[in-house]
């Protein structure tokens, strides 16, 4: 999916090229992305479980 379609960084690459932005700020965002991708990604695993859980409790009290 980041390599189809991220809109973010569609628009910084635009900026890029109308000399708005620098190419080093670009390849700080592209850096950074990825690692920010997988912290979101492992963050929403640990609170599946425990939400699952409270959604679980909540539906058995109504």
């Amino acid at each position: 999916m980041f390599v189809v379609v991220d809109p973010f960084l569609d628009a910084l690459a635009d900026d890029v090229i109308a000399g708005r932005t620098s190419k080093r700020d670009f390849g700080r965002a592209v850096i950074w992305m990825e690692p920010s991708r997988l912290v979101g990604t492992l963050l929403a695993q640990a609170l599946l479980l425990p939400s699952a859980i409270a959604i679980a409790w909540v539906a058995g009290v109504i």
